[in-house]
């Protein structure tokens, strides 16, 4: 069980709940788990509240891991705007400060039971869907928090979350709005249709020497080559370094070494009977049933039955009480003092913890023993080898920066170190290269003292155990491209260009005579357009254009006997031409209450989101606020 635990502790378990503190802390502020200290500086003041300038500084450090997590391998502190980040954070801080205040007048609140009930029902917590008391504990401890703490921060979030559940759950919809939007969200439309793809006009379009030259002189902009240069470069790996050897001598010593600092862990296995103090069973009353059924086991009753029928710990009782074994760390303080006091087979009298009173018996005693060389062999001989691996590269990156520095060129480098010139031309800002991509280096790339080419870079390391020297060759600034050069890319974009407008002149010469009076199929069937007649369509038809659809339904519902006519863009390039003839009423004959229900409850979810984001400007707006 208790490995379980452990595993979970270096899983996604452990990961998931520091996540999930570190997003309280991003939405809620620091003040979510840190108190103010009486007389410190505040940065902040709402409503008379100060807000402490170290639960500031916290949030703000915190905020910056969070970033910097998110940027991954391209993590770089030098990005962040400090004086953006800390306006965000303060903003945050002020606005949970104004909430806090506001469900405070309300007098707004959460149980204690009702968080409880709620971190025993979180997965994160249960193993095999049996919440595990060991489990939160050691996740919780590995994410540095105490079980108050998280409880508090939990009941917290809960509270402040209240008062927009409250606009949410009190909103309705009254029964002729649902049919109103029900009914157009089921309206369908009648409608004639062309489409036509301008790329069959490139043959109707020309484009001359002198629409090349004004395009290009008209759109500079699209045609700048931004500030590159030609660089030389070697690269220092540790996965490409070989040249170390782990003689049997070594591994031997370095077992020698771990059996003379093994310590057998001492693990013990224990059982428990939880007696919960809640609003129904005072402390007193908890610590005498306690008592009771401590009485109870010394006159002969068996633990495990006791502990199936009155423990509290539900997750522990099916099995008797039973924990498994565990060693020094994994309990809180009071529970962990008594177990390692008992001798095995013994009971404990009761003792208290945050969890109420517990009947302790411990059921068994392990030590771990040493493991043999042989099974040891192999990992200490990586361990070893990735050691001297490891010492190599930083020996042959001093060797690199060292010898780089006082070098004019990468030759002496190359050939000492047995690394191989590397050569890129065109080296800009938007490269996609596995080293010059990187953040170091395109800030090192551009910077005045590398630009002029006189000597190598630093060393800079891209990422742990691979490291890169480079030296510009050649310097480019921006410059526009000749005319010559592209061409090709300002006539291919003219006949796109022209070639849509001369499907717009098609599809205008259709719409005008549609309006005039002659009939949309006739007009299709004279200027040779494929039209296409559409009945009864809905807007979430699939087999129609979702650009084309969204014009449809936005077009003027046309009078009884009369069509509306449109043409507009698509949002592939193409120019559709629609004859609207109808726009017909949803029909709801066939609907499903789960349908009206999800409409419903959408709906709603809307007027309550209005209504609370409404509210919350009026308590934000009516805050009396002091940036200090």
């Amino acid at each position: 069980m208790l490995q379980d635990v452990r595993q979970g502790m270096q899983g996604t378990t452990a990961k998931v709940i520091v996540w999930a503190i570190a997003i309280t802390f991003a939405l809620f502020g620091a003040e979510s788990i840190v108190g103010g200290i009486s007389g410190e500086p505040e940065v902040a003041e709402v409503n008379g509240e100060g807000i402490p300038e170290s639960a500031f500084q916290i949030a703000v450090e915190r905020k910056k891991r969070q970033l910097l997590m998110q940027m991954g391998d391209a993590a770089d502190p030098d990005l962040i705007d400090d004086g953006l980040l800390g306006q965000s954070v303060l903003d945050g801080m002020i606005q949970e400060k104004i909430l806090e205040q506001d469900a405070s007048d309300k007098g707004l609140f959460i149980s204690v039971q009702m968080v409880d009930e709620y971190i025993r029902n979180m997965s994160e917590f249960q193993i095999d869907g049996q919440f595990s008391n060991e489990r939160m504990q050691s996740v919780l401890g590995s994410a540095g928090f105490s079980l108050n703490t998280f409880r508090e921060s939990l009941a917290k979030q809960f509270v402040l979350d209240q008062s927009r559940s409250a606009f949410l759950g009190s909103s309705f919809v009254l029964d002729a709005e649902e049919e109103s939007l029900l009914k157009l969200d089921r309206q369908t439309r009648d409608f004639g249709m062309a489409v036509l793809d301008s790329s069959q006009f490139l043959d109707q379009v020309s484009v001359s020497d002198s629409d090349v030259a004004s395009y290009y002189e008209s759109n500079q902009e699209l045609f700048k080559k931004p500030e590159s240069v030609d660089v030389s470069y070697v690269v220092l790996r540790q996965s490409e370094l070989t040249d170390v050897e782990v003689t049997s001598e070594e591994i031997e010593a370095r077992y020698d070494q771990e059996i003379q600092d093994f310590v057998g862990e001492e693990e013990r296995n224990a059982s428990h009977i939880l007696i919960a103090i809640t609003e129904e069973l005072d402390e007193s009353s908890a610590l005498a049933k306690a008592q009771e059924l401590k009485a109870r086991i010394d006159a002969g009753e068996d633990f495990a039955e006791i502990a199936k029928q009155e423990s509290a710990d539900k997750g522990s009782a099916e099995n008797g009480g039973e924990l498994g074994y565990s060693a020094k760390g994994v309990y809180v303080s009071g529970f962990e003092d008594a177990l390692f006091a008992l001798e095995e087979g013994a009971v404990s009298e009761p003792v208290k913890t945050e969890f109420g009173y517990h009947v302790i018996k411990l059921l068994d005693i392990q030590v771990n023993e040493p493991p043999a060389l042989a099974d040891r062999a192999l990992v200490i001989e990586e361990e070893i080898k990735q050691e001297k691996l490891s010492n190599l590269y930083v020996d042959l990156s001093q060797q690199l920066a060292d010898i780089s520095y006082s070098a004019p060129d990468l030759i002496d480098p190359s050939e000492e170190l047995g690394l191989e010139i590397n050569q890129l031309a065109g080296v800009s800002r938007l490269t996609q290269d596995a080293v010059f991509s990187n953040v170091k280096v395109q800030r090192a790339l551009f910077n005045e003292e590398n630009l002029s080419g006189e000597n190598n870079s630093e060393l800079i390391e891209l990422d742990e155990g691979v490291a890169v020297v480079f030296k510009v060759e050649d310097y480019h600034p921006e410059s526009i491209k000749p005319l010559d050069q592209v061409r090709d890319q300002v006539v291919s974009q003219l006949e796109s260009e022209k070639s849509r407008d001369y499907a717009a002149s098609i599809g205008k010469a259709f719409v005008d005579r549609v309006e005039a009076g002659e009939k949309a199929e006739a007009v299709a069937a004279d200027m040779e357009l494929d039209w296409q007649l559409k009945t009864d369509v809905r807007r979430d038809n699939a087999f129609v254009d979702a650009s084309l659809l969204f014009k449809v339904f936005a077009m003027q519902k046309p009078n009884d006997g009369e069509i509306t006519v449109a043409g507009f863009d698509l949002s592939s390039g193409e120019f559709a031409l629609v004859a609207l003839t109808s726009a017909n009423e949803g029909d709801l004959s066939d609907i499903t209450i789960i349908e009206k229900q999800g409409i419903k409850g959408s709906l709603g979810a809307s007027y309550g989101g209005t209504d609370y984001a409404a509210y919350m400007m009026s308590v934000e707006s009516s805050a009396e606020v002091e940036k200090l």
